[in-house]
Parts: C-alpha cells; sequence; structure tokens
C-alpha cells in the first residue's frame, strides 16, 4: 500500500488547527474565570454594617447598570449593596457629570476618587469603617485616588 504525502500533510493540518482551536478556547475559559469575583469570607452581617458605615460617613459609588464591574460590585455586598449610596449615570447622568465620573464603577469619599471594583477591606480602609471579615481582591480593583 502506497501513502500519499498529500494525505499526509492534510492531517498535519488538521491536527495543526484541532490543537490551535484548544489551546484558543482554553484561553478563554481561564480568562472568563479569572474575570469572576471571589467571593467573600465576610458574614451578612459583617457586610452589612460595613455598608451602613460607608453610607453613614458619605461613601458613594457610581455606576452604571450595563457595567460588568459595577455588576460585581453590587453582587459582592448582596442584598446589602441596598444600603450603599448609589448613584446609577445611566440615570442620574448630571450627577455623574458634576462629580467627573469618568469609568465605572468609581467610589468617592471627601473629594477623592477610587475607580475600579474595592475590596470589602480597601473599603474600609479608605473610609475607616470597621471591617472584620475578609474578601478576596475583586477583579479589576484600584485603590489609587484620581
Amino acid at each position: 500500500m502506497i501513502k500519499h504525502p498529500r494525505k499526509k500533510k492534510n492531517n498535519t493540518i488538521l491536527l495543526v488547527i484541532v490543537i490551535a482551536v484548544l489551546l484558543i478556547g482554553g484561553l478563554v475559559y481561564l480568562s472568563q474565570r479569572s474575570n469572576e469575583a471571589p467571593k467573600s469570607t465576610a458574614s451578612a452581617a459583617e457586610i452589612d454594617a460595613l455598608a451602613q458605615c460607608l453610607s453613614d460617613k458619605g461613601v458613594r459609588m457610581y455606576g452604571a447598570e450595563w457595567c460588568p464591574h459595577c455588576k460585581a460590585q453590587r453582587e459582592a455586598f448582596g442584598t446589602s449593596f441596598s444600603k450603599i449610596d448609589y448613584v446609577e449615570c445611566t440615570v442620574e447622568q448630571v450627577k455623574c457629570n458634576i462629580a467627573g465620573i469618568q469609568g465605572y464603577p468609581t467610589w468617592i469619599y471627601q473629594g477623592q476618587k477610587y475607580e475600579g471594583e474595592q475590596t470589602f477591606e480597601q473599603l474600609a480602609a479608605i473610609s475607616g469603617c470597621e471591617f472584620q471579615g475578609s474578601s478576596a481582591p475583586i477583579s479589576g480593583g484600584s485603590s489609587n485616588a484620581q
């Protein structure tokens, strides 16, 4: 039986394509998993107390309902997010313009801007609120004042 070199070449090309598709698919999967917000080990009561303290101290979050980072931040707080002083920029555009909001989410405390998702520890440090629980860093978080 004589093997044709062309058939072997086609099989090699097919194998390379399959490997490339698997590699790309794996990278996409890993990238999506790394963008998921880590779960907090803090209790609901600790998160609730932090949210209330942030609101009491005048910490405000600006965001947009379509923003995936804002959604992750809201989900991190769970039901306690209702205590957060939140401005929805798609509804209250004037407030966001006056505050100079350029990205979402943006937290503002005493005139300082903190852009990106913030951990509970970062928000406690920014505001001076007590927080005894722990949370893993939320993707994209930044505690740099703008």
